[in-house]
Formats: C-alpha cells, sequence, structure tokens
C-alpha cells in the first residue's frame, strides 16, 4: 500500500492502471501516452516526481523509470536534471500538410513555403526544355551516369551552403524528408537510439517512429547541443548518430555557432557517430556559416533540400554522403525512391548552373 495519502493531496498527474497487464511498465508507458495525445496532459505539464507516482501507484521506483523512459525516446517527454520531467511542447507535432479542404481561416504553420516568384525561373527553363529535340528523354526513367553534370550543378548548391564535396559523394533524393528516411533506414536497426535537440524537426520523429528508432534528446545551452551533453549521450545513452539543423533550426529558428560545430563534429569523429546535417535552410542566409561537414566530411550525411528555398514541388534533395556510408544509403534511396524524375533533375540543375536560384535569395 501507499506510504502517503494522495486524497487531497495536489499531482499533474494521477492514473489509474490495470497492474495485472505485464510489463506493468509498458502498460504505464502507454496509458501515458494515450494522456498526451488525448489533451489530458498539455505540452508544459511537470508530472509528478517519479517516487511520488510510485508510492502513489504502489509501484517501483524502477517501473516508474522505465515507463518515463519509453515516453521520452518516442519525444513524449524532456527530463533535466534538478528541474523534473515534462510533456514536450512538441509532443503533439507532425510533419503532415494538411488537405486542400482545410478551413480558409486557418493558418498552416506546418510548413515553411518559398515565394511563388521564385517559381518564375523554373517556369522559363522548364519552357526551354521541352523545346528541345530529344525532350521525350526527360520522361523516362532516370539511368546511371546519365546526371554526372547535374551532379555538378549539386557541387554548386553544396558549395554554397558553405561545405566542398566531390561529385563521388553525391546522391540524389525524393526531397529532404525521402533523404532522413533512407538515411535512418540503412544506418539504424529497430530499436536503434539516435540524438536529437531537445525540439526537434517533427519530420524526424515521424521517420524514426516509423522504422522503430528511438530519439534520445540531447541537453541544450544558449538554443544550441551541448557538446558536453552530446558527449555524455555517446558514453551513457548507446546512441549511433545525431541529427541536426545548424542554421534557422526547425523549429526554434536558432544558429548553431561555428565553434560548437567544430565540438560537435570533434565528439562525432572521436566516438565514431554519424551525424545527419539537415541544411534545409542553408540558403537562406546570405553568408552562411560553415556546414557541420566541413569539420567533419567522413561522418556527416549533409542533406540539401531545394523545398525551402526554391520549390517544394521539385521533390529534390542532394545528399553529401561519407564514402562509408554511400552504399547502404544508395541502395535504400533507390529502395524508396526508384529513381529521381530525370525531368525535374534537370530542371533544378539547370536553373542552379544558370544562377537563377540566386535571384531570390
Amino acid at each position: 500500500m501507499p506510504i502517503n495519502s494522495f486524497e487531497n493531496y495536489p499531482m499533474s498527474w494521477k492514473p489509474s492502471i490495470d497492474q495485472t497487464k505485464r510489463p506493468i511498465y509498458q502498460a504505464l508507458a502507454g496509458h501515458l501516452e494515450q494522456d498526451i495525445l488525448n489533451g489530458v496532459l498539455l505540452p508544459g505539464t511537470k508530472l509528478p516526481p517519479q517516487r511520488e507516482l510510485a508510492d502513489f501507484l504502489d509501484l517501483n521506483l524502477s517501473t516508474i523509470s522505465k515507463a518515463f523512459k519509453v515516453c521520452e525516446l518516442k519525444g513524449l517527454l524532456s527530463a533535466s536534471v534538478g528541474s523534473g520531467t515534462f510533456v514536450s511542447y512538441d509532443a503533439l507535432s507532425n510533419a503532415y500538410l494538411l488537405e486542400d479542404t482545410k478551413p480558409k481561416h486557418l493558418i498552416e504553420m506546418g510548413a515553411t513555403l518559398p515565394d511563388h516568384a521564385s517559381y518564375e525561373p523554373l517556369l522559363l527553363q522548364l519552357k526551354s526544355m521541352l523545346q528541345e529535340t530529344d525532350y521525350e528523354k526527360w520522361f523516362g526513367y532516370g539511368r546511371a551516369g546519365e546526371s554526372l553534370w547535374q551532379k555538378d550543378a549539386a557541387i554548386k548548391l553544396i558549395r554554397r551552403g558553405g561545405f566542398e564535396t566531390t561529385v563521388d559523394h553525391i546522391l540524389m533524393a525524393n526531397g529532404g524528408q525521402n533523404a532522413i528516411a533512407a538515411t535512418l533506414a540503412s544506418l539504424c536497426k529497430p530499436g536503434d537510439r539516435i540524438g536529437v535537440d531537445q525540439h526537434t524537426y517533427p519530420g524526424l520523429k515521424t521517420v524514426a517512429a516509423m522504422l522503430s528508432v528511438h530519439i534520445v534528446p540531447i541537453k541544450s545551452e544558449n538554443d544550441e547541443m551541448s557538446p558536453t551533453a552530446f558527449e555524455y549521450a555517446c558514453k551513457n545513452d548507446n546512441i549511433k548518430g545525431i541529427y541536426l539543423i545548424p542554421d534557422y533550426h526547425n523549429p526554434t529558428a536558432s544558429f548553431m555557432s561555428v565553434e560548437n560545430r567544430n565540438k560537435i563534429a570533434a565528439i562525432a569523429k572521436k566516438y565514431k557517430q554519424f551525424v545527419i546535417e539537415d541544411a534545409s535552410y542553408h540558403l537562406l542566409g546570405k553568408k552562411p556559416l560553415p556546414a557541420m561537414a566541413s569539420f567533419a566530411p567522413e561522418q556527416v550525411i549533409y542533406i540539401a533540400s531545394l523545398s525551402k528555398t526554391l520549390a517544394p514541388g521539385l521533390r529534390l534533395a542532394y545528399v553529401a554522403v561519407p564514402s562509408q556510408f554511400k552504399e547502404p544509403i544508395s541502395k535504400a534511396l533507390y529502395n524508396l525512391n526508384i529513381t529521381v524524375s530525370p525531368l525535374l533533375a534537370e530542371l533544378t540543375a539547370r536553373t542552379i548552373v544558370s544562377n537563377q536560384f540566386e535571384i531570390f535569395n
């Protein structure tokens, strides 16, 4: 029986669970998840101390700790030593676009879209391409070896974002989300863990959930991932890699300092961690900071998407992949993509090489 009386005791969460269901920690974690998803526990709510909850439910402290950990790995909770455990502010967020039938008064905040004026150079390029005598090739399958000059265009774009790479490292994906999915699918197994910022891109969370990859929130300092906390996670949390958005972080819009990029990269090299650098916003700055990949090119998978800066309908992202990861990620992209559209790949490359993508950035 509980040691204390909780009849009139204020607690933010007083769950009632069937203790015949085993293991109990999973039943408790499931109940906690449903209360968060159903709005019983709102984002930012501080949960009762684990010892207090253990006494209330007449359970072992370790059972409470394991249940909280399950929800923390799903991104539902955020814990801080000395402060307590809170329902994550982005616990209810997702990466899915609203339907066209959404109410007109509703402002969509789940997608970052470029100004429609940026589509004009694409229209001019497209008209030119379709006037060429061999236009029919844009409507077939893309073949290996056909995209070499398009990869030169990728190098130019990535250089603009603060990273120098070479053609032999470039792969193409049907957008940044597709590249993230292929990277996790190829480098992680179900049950593996990756580190993320305490507030992270919802699309990463949906991909990780689909692949049964657990996410481990890593403490921030001054709105950027703490190198000390990252190293602690490498030693103690059995993570395989991390996911970062160094420029215009989603959702906080913060920047990672050059000093911290260097430190994070050094730790990744020391502990042989892969780093997914989401550079979706890297073209938005006139003078971009050096990419994380420039400090650890052998560890960092650098994803340069066109969705935020040119046109999301292109469904194209360039991925600069270290040699050690290229084969598995290439196979994963093939199985997920089959092929990138030759029409849109050529259209994008021509727009980049002609410098028309600079007009609106």
